[in-house]
């Protein structure tokens, strides 16, 4: 796998000393070792961001079941989830911190941004899709009913305890399905995560696929 970096041009030596390769194509420098990611700490988050997430290998759509909020109707309702990734922090321009987390799964409020083969799946088959938000004055992802197109509050799927995304119990959690999507390449992300009980429950009991998104 591959992670591109934001390598200033005064600073592609000091890259290419570290490991960094460069693609011709693609005119980016990347790194291609997930075990080596920390030593280009400084040129993973871009350069409006102090603080994000790397993501290695794969993503999980995380599927459930509610009725809509408008029209009453059962629709399936979709979140989002890693368990191989980085939590990288910029403190200052000399320093950077990096933390890795292998076989834990949390939870994401979204995919910020939203790889766009994801972004055109999830909205073909969920509706899950840019809306713009009363709530939140703001145009952001979020699931649509299939049937009377309204929003479902992103609030409450994502952070209410009768959510049907956060399981309660093992029964619970063993009704969710968890498709497990290969990334083209390793990405970073600008959005936050939780981790808790219903992280620990998902993990535990929901039954996991492979999908493919081609």
């Amino acid at each position: 796998m591959a992670l591109y970096l934001n390598v200033p041009a005064e600073e592609e030596d000091e890259a290419k000393k570290n490991g960094a390769l460069w693609n011709p194509d693609a005119k980016r420098w990347y790194a291609d070792n997930a075990d080596f990611y920390p030593r280009f700490r400084k040129w993973i988050l871009g350069p409006d961001h102090d603080e994000g997430l790397v993501v290695c290998d794969h993503i999980y759509i995380l599927e459930g079941e509610c009725s809509c909020s408008q029209c009453g109707k059962t629709i399936k309702v979709i979140g989002f989830g890693i368990d191989d990734f980085d939590d990288i922090m910029r403190f200052n321009e000399k320093k950077t911190g990096y933390s890795r987390f292998k076989d834990k799964f949390v939870m994401c409020s979204s995919l910020a941004p939203m790889p766009q083969d994801i972004a055109a799946y999830v909205e073909k088959v969920y509706n899950y899709k840019q809306a713009y938000s009363k709530a939140t004055q703001s145009t952001e992802y979020c699931n649509c009913c299939k049937h009377c197109g309204s929003i479902q509050r992103n609030r409450f799927l994502l952070n209410e305890p009768d959510s049907p995304l956060l399981p309660q119990s093992e029964e619970e959690a063993k009704a969710l399905t968890l498709y497990k999507v290969s990334l083209k390449e390793d990405i970073v992300l600008y959005n936050g995560y939780g981790e808790g009980t219903c992280e620990d429950l998902i993990q535990m009991y929901t039954p996991r696929k492979d999908l493919v998104i081609d």
